[in-house]
């Protein structure tokens, strides 16, 4: 049940579980046992989750520690809360599943998009790729850009209480992707597989550790198909419609981590 402060607002934060703000901490706000909050963030639990003192946040660290802290003095600038217990977390680091998204940079704002919510599904790395039908605007500097794509999957994790921000890579090019692509199960997103996804995943060894490469609004190349496969990449078909890249962007890694988390 919602009560009034002494404001007149009516807050439900004190016992409100999974609504209650959780912000990502670093050492370097730690001072004198209390985490200091600036910025963004302060804006974010002041000014919009209107926080208010004696008020239950939550914190994460850098190792994904979740924590609980009672917010002790709020200033025009600042937000103070000291730690009062570790939350309990629901998924253990043998239940994780490292997944990679290399997804085609797509025009316009559709890769905010589709950084924003991968982020909210659960992938851990976002890796911007270009091959040879991708046709994004590249004329924002790549540090600007790798800026603003941070802070969009910051502010994603943070909404759905994630326990990490996924690392976002520059951009790269589709066959420089290819060469250093990580071990584990490699699926490639081809509407034109002959193997579909259910099968692929009743037969795969499941791998904690997973990469997908999904192409642009063009799709893949035969060539680049053709240098995935040697490369020891899995061709997949996803269902019976030609999704477009920014929805396959998100349906494919939803499938996978449902798919993984039955064993």
């Amino acid at each position: 049940m919602k009560r009034r402060n002494s404001t007149g607002r009516y807050s439900g934060l004190k016992n409100s579980g999974n609504r209650v703000p959780q912000i990502f901490v670093t050492a370097s706000r730690l001072r004198d046992g209390a985490f200091v909050i600036s910025g963004d963030d302060y804006h974010h639990l002041v000014r919009v989750r209107r926080v208010r003192k004696n008020d239950i946040i939550k914190l994460r660290s850098q190792e994904g520690m979740l924590f609980t802290a009672r917010v002790v003095d709020i200033t025009g600038e600042e937000l103070v809360a000291e730690t009062v217990g570790e939350a309990p977390d629901g998924q253990t680091a043998g239940d994780r599943i490292g997944l990679e998204l290399a997804a085609c940079v797509l025009k316009g704002k559709k890769f905010d998009y589709v950084i924003q919510k991968s982020t909210e599904i659960g992938v851990d790395r976002i890796v911007p790729v270009v091959s040879e039908r991708t046709v994004p605007d590249l004329s924002e500097k790549a540090a600007a850009r790798l800026r603003r794509w941070e802070k969009i999957a910051l502010e994603a994790a943070k909404q759905c209480m994630r326990d990490s921000v996924p690392d976002i890579r520059e951009i790269i090019a589709f066959d420089e992707y290819l060469a250093g692509a990580r071990g584990g199960v490699k699926i490639l997103a081809h509407p034109g597989a002959e193997i579909t996804f259910s099968e692929f995943a009743a037969a795969a060894e499941k791998d904690r550790n997973v990469s997908v490469l999904v192409g642009p609004e063009g799709g893949f190349s035969d060539a680049e198909i053709g240098r995935a496969l040697s490369l020891g990449w899995s061709p997949v078909s996803f269902g019976f419609t030609s999704l477009r890249a920014e929805t396959a962007s998100l349906v494919i890694p939803s499938l996978i981590i449902y798919e993984w988390s039955r064993q």
